[in-house]
């Protein structure tokens, strides 16, 4: 499959500009000099295969934006006429392969992923985005977020990886309809940071930036995501890389599940208690019931401390504060999860943590339509891909 890569990421200052070229990973040489008339330049290149894209920001962290697109060509020359500014930073990209390769991360089958990097890896390490599949903690497979990934690696042109993750399901971890019921998500949630865990000890091998990893998820694999970031200290697993490892830098979850006991209610209503087995499988039975699922770390019921809301709001009473920034997204169109739960999250957070970068997203700008659409929706990886970009700051 084609898609497009960054190959220059290129610092210039117009005051005593001179020639200057720069080269990345897969074999475009850029070259930017003063042009013609006063406040151009000149970007000329070589290598690689047309269409080419051409970008400028005043911000290194807003480069992969395409509303910093200046346009495209089949030809390898572009002249500018650069704003007042001093500083802008220039990428050109190309056509590159995708390519797709399948990790094992544990001793059970359900702990594979496949990571996706573009073919051509960038010299600089790729920051990288860690997700979970949806499913209500049941069903799911991790071929659903290829497209996503795909379009990650896509619109960062090349630049960030992404893995999608397999983990263990909840029926296979004893969980069941009847009370009193086990707390699997915590193996779940175990699953995810161990596939953490391999790219962080890997790094080194697959090119990426183990300061700039991010986890993140669909429906049930958001509440895994924003879980992991609140109990960081529960979950996370030896460091096995000479250099260090390192936590994640933020947790995106889209059209997530961020309150059990919310969820079970709109369940209830909306969906006639459709998925009451599911949401028991995955967190025993409820706080009100005499024989209710208790987490063994905080001994306190499953559906609280299971809940990334209720852990946000009682961070204080926990102890616990998040390992990286949140972006929270939920398409206005989809009914299959209360969007409220994305709306109370991220205020949630916001209140909680303000040291942090706390992005909720429910007006149309990442995702539309129902809830698996914005699963192919090239606006959701743009999101992913400026809110990485930026380190948590922006998402367009």
């Amino acid at each position: 499959m084609l898609t497009s890569s960054t190959v220059v990421l290129f610092l210039l200052s117009l005051a005593g500009l001179a020639n200057i070229a720069a080269a990345q990973g897969d074999g475009i040489l850029l070259s930017i000099e003063p042009g013609r008339t006063p406040g151009d330049v000149e970007l000329v290149w070589t290598g690689g295969q047309p269409p080419f894209r051409v970008f400028r920001s005043p911000e290194a962290a807003s480069v992969t934006s395409p509303a910093k697109q200046l346009g495209q060509t089949s030809n390898r020359l572009w002249t500018d006429s650069v704003p007042a500014a001093d500083l802008s930073f220039y990428r050109v990209t190309g056509l590159v392969t995708v390519e797709e390769t399948t990790l094992s991360y544990g001793s059970n089958s359900a702990h594979s992923m496949e990571l996706y990097t573009a073919q051509d890896l960038p010299t600089v390490p790729m920051p990288t985005v860690v997700l979970a599949h949806g499913g209500l903690w049941q069903s799911g497979d991790k071929s659903a977020l290829e497209t996503l990934c795909r379009n990650v690696v896509l619109e960062s042109g090349g630049t960030q990886a992404c893995a999608s993750i397999n983990y263990r399901l909840s029926q296979n971890l004893g969980g069941v309809c009847s009370a009193p019921g086990v707390d699997t998500y915590v193996d779940q949630v175990t699953d995810m940071a161990a596939a953490y865990a391999l790219l962080q000890n890997d790094s080194d091998t697959y090119g990426l930036d183990p300061t700039r990893m991010h986890i993140g998820g669909h429906s049930a694999g958001g509440h895994l995501s924003h879980e992991l970031n609140l109990r960081w200290s529960d979950f996370e697993q030896a460091c096995t890389n000479p250099s260090g490892c390192f936590p994640a830098a933020g947790a995106i979850g889209f059209e997530g599940i961020y309150d059990v006991e919310a969820w079970d209610a709109y369940d209830s209503s909306i969906w006639g208690g459709q998925f009451f087995c599911a949401t028991r499988k995955a967190f025993g039975f409820p706080a009100d019931s005499a024989s209710h699922c208790t987490d063994s770390a905080y001994g306190l019921p499953c559906w609280d401390v299971g809940s990334p809301i209720y852990l946000a709001q009682q961070s204080g009473t926990l102890g616990i504060a998040p390992v990286g920034n949140a972006l929270i997204i939920h398409s206005p169109g989809d009914t299959w999860v209360d969007i409220a739960e994305a709306a109370y999250f991220g205020a949630a957070m916001s209140d909680a943590f303000p040291g942090i970068f706390s992005i909720t997203s429910t007006d149309g700008t990442c995702a539309t339509g129902q809830h698996n659409d914005p699963l192919s929706q090239v606006a959701l990886a743009i999101c992913i891909v400026n809110f990485v970009a930026s380190g948590g700051a922006a998402i367009w």
